[in-house]
């Protein structure tokens, strides 16, 4: 008689209800197989990660808010658990991301799928879960390694991070954060090795003429980001107003800005966090990030997901910060981060950059 599996539990990352919800059911109906938790976010998963340590997290890869990207960024440092994505499409881009991250299997579920049967999309991706979770650590690698060689036939894993790239600071801010961010600036020397990338919180007409402003008063040459423009070694982009500013990498490689129109209901333009996310989908080399004065959350999700990837996060102190939600949301998420006054955070960054770049083979191109 062949021995029962042994009960396996999984948690669920998936911030569409509908779906997640008939995968909830499906694991509660699947033999072996015990529910962890449902979370809608990174930061959610990570927390019953740590406190249920389930033997595999299923991620969706669709999620609205791309938190999803950041959870497994985080999953591909923690092998306790086995990973299992799903995606909407088995053309979707990501899914070789995700298998260079680790990911050993995927699904395809769709709205039009069947709800139940046999065939249940749902019900598969909890067998393939099950499954994953009961794979050693080195038969999950083989597995993701397989799972890459039939994304990408004949294509290696991509680098993580790119050497011809520069070093990258992010800096966010919103209200009062043009003083704070000059004050940064001014401590920065000419031969500051690294491209400052600003996201504030402005409508269009006034980013180019604060870039204008700052360029005049600093040692680093400040312009506004074009679409396509590069970031630069000893150069501050400063993010348009009025539309979405992320990182992104065309087919030769080359990382680049990219521009996304608004919405007329979204309440942060510039928004922050896509910024900060799109950097860690692109694998930007991100020295060192910096939430600073302003009202709202813009910026929280981002800094925690880069903290997890081992970037150094540096938030206000709110003896100088003119409006201090947006550093204490930071704070709020649990991650590890440095609260600095304003006028000590460009000495720290200088500090961070320099031994960053210290660890590098190569000069990064200007």
């Amino acid at each position: 008689m062949a021995a029962t599996p042994k009960e396996v539990t999984v948690l669920i990352v998936d911030d569409r209800s509908g779906r997640a919800s008939r995968l909830t059911a499906a694991a509660r109906e699947a033999p072996g197989v015990c529910l962890a938790g449902v979370a809608s976010t990174a930061l959610d998963a990570s927390e019953l990660v740590r406190s249920r340590q389930p033997d595999c997290v299923i991620v969706a890869l669709d999620t609205i808010d791309l938190d999803s990207r950041s959870i497994l960024h985080w999953m591909s440092r923690d092998r306790t658990a086995a990973v299992t994505v799903i995606c909407s499409s088995p053309s979707d881009s990501r899914l070789g991301r995700a298998a260079e991250l680790g990911a050993v299997d995927f699904s395809v579920i769709s709205e039009e799928m069947a709800e139940s049967s046999s065939d249940d999309p749902c019900v598969i991706a909890i067998r393939k879960a099950a499954a994953a979770a009961r794979l050693t650590v080195e038969q999950r690698e083989a597995a993701a390694h397989e799972l890459l060689a039939r994304l990408r036939p004949g294509l290696a894993p991509e680098p993580v991070v790119d050497i011809a790239d520069p070093l990258i600071v992010l800096i966010g801010a919103s209200t009062g954060g043009t003083r704070a961010i000059q004050a940064i600036l001014r401590k920065l020397p000419p031969t500051f090795p690294a491209a400052v990338v600003a996201a504030l919180h402005m409508p269009g007409k006034f980013t180019a003429s604060f870039a204008e402003r700052l360029d005049r008063e600093i040692a680093l040459r400040v312009e506004e980001i074009k679409e396509g423009n590069r970031p630069g070694a000893r150069a501050v982009s400063v993010a348009p107003g009025g539309c979405h500013t992320l990182f992104a990498r065309g087919g030769d490689g080359v990382l680049r800005f990219r521009l996304e129109p608004s919405a007329a209901a979204e309440v942060y333009v510039p928004a922050i966090d896509r910024l900060f996310l799109s950097a860690l989908d692109c694998r930007v080399a991100v020295s060192v990030t910096a939430v600073l004065t302003g009202m709202g959350t813009d910026g929280a999700r981002g800094a925690a997901a880069l903290c997890l990837q081992g970037v150094p996060v540096l938030v206000e102190h709110q003896s100088t910060a003119l409006v201090s939600s947006m550093p204490e949301a930071v704070i709020a998420t649990g991650a590890s981060v440095a609260t600095l006054p304003v006028d000590e955070m460009g000495a720290a960054i200088c500090r961070i950059v320099l031994a960053h770049k210290a660890t590098r083979k190569h000069e990064p191109n200007a």
